[in-house]
């Protein structure tokens, strides 16, 4: 059986701890994923270093090298050792020399400036900022907040929460527990639910008029207006403010708005 991918190892030179002892790591890169490892210290001398690394690479390259993986030697590329923070790994001392110089390191924005962020995003990573998290996405939060802060957005979005808090407490139950509707609605918000990685559904707030209505299952509705049948399923209280929401189940679109 043959693999259909191909493990790329690339061997450097690097700094220990202390930065005293040059070191010799690799990276590990397969479909796009990189494990990096330390191997062994190398000298304190950096020429030596540098032609010990080769040699291991070569070494490498001629009892594993072949159609499934390729060895590489990166020091001579960039003429240069890649210098770490303590005891920071080299992915970990350049994410962070990233975030530092307002770039994104990782993830779907990599390569975009912090500050161009969409705000959502912006607000999510500042909220992150009370929770445990590795120092590298501590680094990125910690200047997501910064810009938050200068940007106005948490104090914007007080406001808006305030105004939709209002808006909430208008709202009363909506029909009688067991009986099924055709009503005109609105999709406000679609939530996806998972949990440890596995889909389970999503979260729907749904408004009929000042009305609150929740459903959560597997029925993929688009949000926005639209026409649905469903069933009522219980009514409810929420929060302190004690707000009234309709729980509905068995939702059929009937069809969205344009297409009326």
């Amino acid at each position: 059986m043959t693999r259909d991918y191909k493990m790329i190892v690339s061997v450097f030179v690097s700094t220990g701890d202390l930065q005293a002892m040059f070191t010799l790591r690799t990276w590990r890169t397969v479909n796009g994923y990189s494990i990096e490892s330390y191997i062994k210290n190398l000298s304190t001398d950096f020429d030596k270093a540098q032609r010990l690394a080769r040699e291991y690479a070569e070494n490498l390259q001629s009892r594993i090298g072949g159609d499934t993986c390729s060895v590489v030697y990166v020091g001579e590329d960039i003429d240069e050792v890649f210098k770490r923070r303590g005891k920071l790994s080299v992915r970990d001392t350049q994410n962070i020399e990233s975030i530092e110089a307002g770039i994104v390191p990782f993830g779907k924005h990599r390569g975009l400036k912090i500050e161009d962020l969409p705000d959502s995003y912006i607000l999510w990573l500042t909220d992150q900022m009370s929770k445990e998290q590795d120092v590298v996405f501590s680094a990125l939060c910690s200047v997501a907040s910064g810009i938050a802060d200068a940007k106005g957005l948490l104090a914007k979005r007080e406001i808006l929460r305030e105004e939709r808090r209002q808006g909430d407490l208008k709202s009363v139950h909506f029909g009688v527990v067991g009986t099924r509707y055709e009503e005109d609605v609105e999709v406000l918000y679609k939530n996806r639910m998972e949990d440890q990685g596995f889909f389970m559904g999503f979260k729907y707030t749904i408004k009929i008029g000042d009305m609150i209505l929740i459903h959560k299952g597997r029925t993929d509705l688009p949000e926005g207006k639209c026409r649905l049948k469903f069933t009522v399923k219980f009514h409810y209280e929420t929060g302190e403010d004690k707000v009234k929401k309709t729980y509905i189940n068995r939702p059929v679109l009937i069809g969205v708005e344009n297409a009326l």
